[in-house]
């Protein structure tokens, strides 16, 4: 892929800065990592780079990862979704649940029981929704722009979840969607000088 390819792709400018203001769109199973940082590479209290602050960063922030397969945010949904267990047999169960890191979701811990069941609900009609009608973007869910799928690219191309839509994400791998909307917010200038 040419450098002007890359950069029209993903939304980098002629300064090689991402462009947050712009979305792409990208299969969601190539997407199967999330950022999982400290506080010593200047993320936020959430373990991610803060999602209104794009740029070219450099170091090893690409390192601090987790598979989403692996979360248990990834075996609830399976569960539910594709095994019909009921939300109280789900690996999210508040008594079950436990957040393997800070940028995963951590509220199901703590969840009330009745919160918990309204949560799944709403869950529920989010995967009915993307099921058979697609994955909609922030337009067409009357929604904020900045709750779009953020990802940050890594030197060799990675792509990992930075922040917002996680549980879209899942589901739309789930039901086979083509294509979701994506931010690219943060870029590994490596990215870039293997293009030129």
């Amino acid at each position: 892929m040419s450098v002007k390819a890359v950069r029209g792709f993903y939304g980098i400018n002629r300064r090689n800065r991402p462009n947050p203001y712009r979305l792409v769109y990208l299969e969601p199973g190539s997407v199967s990592l999330v950022q999982t940082g400290g506080r010593e590479d200047h993320y936020t209290s959430r373990g991610r780079f803060n999602k209104h602050e794009p740029g070219l960063r450099g170091g090893k922030w690409h390192e601090q990862t987790m598979r989403l397969e692996n979360s248990q945010l990834y075996t609830g949904l399976i569960q539910r979704f594709k095994e019909g267990l009921n939300w109280e047999d789900t690996a999210l169960h508040p008594d079950r649940y436990e957040a393997t890191h800070r940028n995963l979701p951590s509220r199901y811990e703590e969840y009330s029981l009745e919160e918990f069941l309204e949560r799944g609900e709403h869950i529920d009609r989010l995967y009915q929704s993307i099921r058979d009608y697609g994955y909609r973007n922030y337009v067409e869910r009357r929604d904020s722009f900045w709750d779009e799928l953020a990802i940050n690219i890594g030197p060799g191309g990675e792509l990992i979840r930075n922040s917002s839509g996680l549980h879209r994400l899942i589901i739309s791998k789930m039901v086979g969607v083509e294509e979701i909307p994506v931010r690219v917010l943060v870029v590994h200038p490596r990215f870039i000088e293997s293009r030129l």
